[in-house]
């Protein structure tokens, strides 16, 4: 990363996918309005009519794959903070080993994620942002893109 000893690092290819859990609210409230949850609940009805609607996220679950690593973990409210997460079990002995690999796999997690909020920034304040995606989300939402 810029300012913290050295050229920024890639994360390389990661999976992401939304898991079994999306939590909706008003924009000018903190209470969820509405779930749901399920298999694939990002491709549900419910979902793009709670984004038509003018909904907003509150809380995402999330998993994450990077090689043989599978992580999960809830991203929520505005800042999309990091809870919940599930850790992959890779060491199985020694306390020390233990706590070392969990800080080590939080870290990656940190690492991944703030380099997905960077490349969106990236995508959010160019030109292609109101030229591509933005376009593309509406479509989503209104179904036109099946």
């Amino acid at each position: 990363m810029p300012g913290f000893g050295g050229p920024p690092r890639r994360a390389g290819g990661v999976e992401l996918w939304v898991d079994e859990r999306l939590a909706f609210r008003n924009p000018d409230d903190t209470k969820v309005t509405a779930v749901m949850t399920g298999d694939n609940p990002a491709a549900t009805l419910e979902a793009k009519a709670a984004l038509a609607g003018g909904k907003v996220l509150q809380e995402l679950r999330v998993g994450l794959r990077r090689d043989d690593r599978e992580f999960l973990f809830t991203l929520k409210g505005p800042s999309m903070h990091l809870q919940a997460l599930k850790l992959p079990q890779v060491v199985d002995d020694g306390d020390e080993e233990i706590l070392f690999e969990r800080i080590h796999l939080y870290d990656e997690v940190v690492f991944v994620l703030g380099g997905l909020f960077a490349q969106f920034a990236e995508v959010r304040t160019s030109d292609a942002w109101s030229s591509e995606v933005l376009p593309g989300l509406h479509d989503w939402v209104l179904g036109l893109d099946e």
